[in-house]
């Protein structure tokens, strides 16, 4: 694409996209000694935000929950 176009529909698992460019710029690429630092942050970030997932879904799943009868009732597989 260049910029300031439009592209032809891009076919996505829940529809299609269709991407407008506004400007292009070339990028120069990293040395992997260079981007390590952000690399390790962003791979801890995965493994925190992977931990506290396993936790909350043990949470919930543990959690005695209790809905008052004039809301209705709590769905029994609503925490698988």
């Amino acid at each position: 694409m260049t910029s300031h176009t439009v592209s032809a529909p891009v076919p996505v698992p829940k529809g299609y996209w269709v991407i407008n460019t506004d400007d292009i710029s070339s990028v120069a690429p990293q040395s992997f000694e260079s981007a390590r630092a952000s690399i390790r942050d962003h791979l801890a970030d995965q493994e925190r935000q992977q931990r506290f997932g396993a936790w909350l879904t043990e949470q919930l799943r543990t959690a005695d929950v209790h809905v008052n009868a004039s809301y209705g009732r709590w769905p029994q597989d609503f925490w698988l």
